[in-house]
């Protein structure tokens, strides 16, 4: 019995695995398009804006930005790279219950959610109430086995971004990183 358990361990770790692997390839793709059509757009607006330096940029560190009122202030930041500064905005602490064999448990998650330009960093914050919903909702239907290992870590994190990237309707975010993770 304890050999048969096993094999059906290894099996579902390597079926998660390969959908983490899956998953990350996806994103990749994405990225890639993505960075294609910005470079684009780039170009375009270079000709017509008459070059770069037409709109100021972010600057390093934190800002506070305005709440939606129900949760503590959300901060915006930008990180330097070689093309330019990188869209953020973390999320302070969300909280969501995990159930498991009857039992339940507490999330705790703070995110910093980057995005691949400004236009999708708007879109989150126009819709921010509703994405920090699906934040909670996505983490309720998580079991806590799953959140507890390193594989659903990873697995959790791919299913956020394509959650909020089909609730933005395009591929806006391009990574979730956890700034905190609490399970309890």
């Amino acid at each position: 019995m304890l050999k048969k358990v096993s094999i059906g361990l290894a099996v579902l770790s390597f079926m998660v695995t390969g959908f983490i692997i899956f998953q990350t390839a996806s994103s990749l793709r994405h990225l890639a398009t993505h960075h294609e059509e910005a470079q684009v757009e780039e170009s375009a607006s270079t000709v017509a804006g008459g070059g770069h330096g037409s709109a100021p940029a972010e600057g390093h560190g934190e800002a506070p930005a305005h709440g939606d009122g129900h949760s503590k202030p959300e901060a915006d930041r930008g990180t330097a790279s070689s093309s330019g500064t990188v869209p953020f905005v973390s999320i302070d602490e969300v909280f969501a219950n995990v159930a498991q064999d009857n039992k339940n448990y507490t999330l705790a998650i703070k995110l910093d959610v980057e995005f691949f330009d400004e236009k999708g960093k708007q879109a989150f914050k126009t819709n921010q109430s509703a994405v920090r919903n699906l934040i909670i909702q996505t983490s309720r239907e998580q079991e806590y086995d799953l959140l507890a290992s390193l594989s659903g870590k990873l697995y959790f994190k791919e299913l956020l971004i394509r959650k909020m990237n089909e609730h933005l309707q395009g591929p806006l975010v391009k990574d979730v990183h956890f700034a905190s993770f609490f399970l309890q």
